[in-house]
């Protein structure tokens, strides 16, 4: 992303856990700050028609309903809200 007089780079993890947990993690490193910038919030997960109906734990009951897809039928390469996400091994 592109602010003027700045450049930042986002960087953005899923993690779906089989116990229907999950964790989103934004970093943002900003050059003008120099430091990163992290949010992370823990959330549960559950999928219908295509979409991965998401709450997170703080604030409690907020959520968001994600379109998702698999790019080329390959379960390592997820189309999340039109980003595509790419399997990391832990």
């Amino acid at each position: 992303m592109d602010v003027p007089g700045d450049s930042q780079t986002w960087t953005t993890t899923w993690l779906f856990r089989n116990d229907l947990t999950c964790r989103f993690t934004r970093s943002i490193l900003s050059i003008a700050e120099g430091v990163p910038r992290v949010t992370i919030r823990a959330c549960t997960w559950r999928t219908a028609n295509a979409t991965v109906l998401v709450t997170y734990v703080d604030p409690p009951g907020t959520g968001s309903v994600l379109p998702y897809d698999f790019v080329s039928f390959d379960p390592n390469r997820l189309l999340l809200e039109g980003i595509e996400y790419r399997r990391v091994s832990r």
